[in-house]
């Protein structure tokens, strides 16, 4: 399991190729605390910067067709993250925010099943913290006819007494979940 967590942090660093064409055609964004760039021809959501609500959402990949498309966005958290992650172990933080998504599914109708934490690590800083998971969602019960296995990545990122952000990274497969990491790579800090 560390294998394919250390694989997709290793994304973060690796991915240059892909950068440079993801650069030549990006849209670069400015969040105060970071930018990011954006490859041309996503679909982006804008919202206000509000705790605790996605206020950046990206589709690189849409079609309306489809009733779900993979997906990043960002969070906006306006705590310090830092004490949280030196009183839990890597493994119980991904459990306690698992266990926050399926209650959430559950109250909107949404059946989890099979559900597997593939890794969870803090990064040698000890100022970000990521988990890896899969689980199979039925949105029958929502009224939508949607069956999926889901990738998502959840990446915490501390700046200390200011604030925090959570990145989540959705996909149906590995393979496009990692490419949806590298947009990441594009991040600079402020």
């Amino acid at each position: 399991m560390k294998r394919i967590f250390c694989l997709l942090l290793c994304l973060l660093c690796l991915c240059p190729a892909a950068l440079a064409e993801l650069t030549a055609e990006a849209t670069v964004y400015d969040f105060g605390d970071f930018t990011l760039e954006v490859p041309a021809g996503a679909v982006v959501q804008e919202g206000e910067k509000t705790a605790g609500a996605s206020f950046f959402a990206v589709y690189p990949y849409y079609d309306a067709t489809q009733a779900f498309n993979d997906n990043y966005n960002i969070v906006w958290v306006p705590q310090d993250f830092s004490l949280l992650f030196a009183q839990t172990d890597a493994n119980s933080l991904a459990q306690a925010q698992i266990n926050t998504n399926l209650a959430a599914f559950a109250a909107m109708g949404v059946e989890a099943a099979n559900v597997t934490l593939l890794a969870a690590d803090y990064d040698e800083s000890g100022n970000n913290f990521s988990y890896y998971i899969t689980m199979d969602l039925d949105y029958t019960g929502a009224g939508l006819d949607l069956q999926l296995t889901l990738h998502q990545v959840q990446m915490y990122m501390d700046l200390g007494d200011e604030a925090g952000y959570i990145f989540s990274f959705a996909a149906r497969d590995a393979e496009t979940l990692e490419a949806l990491i590298a947009c990441a790579d594009t991040m600079k800090l402020a």
